[in-house]
């Protein structure tokens, strides 16, 4: 098993669609319980898509990450993070962030 780490999903819709739709699409890719928790998720505005902060604690969550079913036609960017390490490293992490600059 992989340790537990957070990753960062920045998904782009290349089609034209309605943002409602890009929303509902990319509300059931995040909804799918094998990519781990979602910790955080939220919708663009300007473009077709979205940005989910998952809690990842096995290799299978992971490679769940980059699988696209509900979502042909995206393009995703996957990064893991390095201090947020589970969902409440990620909660703390939001936190201290907003104290020291924001």
């Amino acid at each position: 098993m992989n340790k537990r780490r957070c990753y960062m999903v920045v998904a782009e819709c290349k089609e034209k669609i309605t943002l409602r739709e890009a929303n509902s699409l990319f509300n059931n890719y995040i909804a799918n319980k094998s990519r781990g928790h979602c910790v955080f998720h939220d919708h663009f505005l300007d473009i077709p898509g979205g940005i989910a902060f998952f809690e990842i604690n096995s290799k299978e969550q992971e490679e769940s990450l980059y699988m696209k079913n509900e979502l042909p036609n995206w393009e995703l960017n996957i990064h893991p993070l390095i201090l947020s390490r589970s969902a409440s490293g990620f909660v703390y992490q939001l936190d201290y962030t907003s104290s020291q600059y924001g």
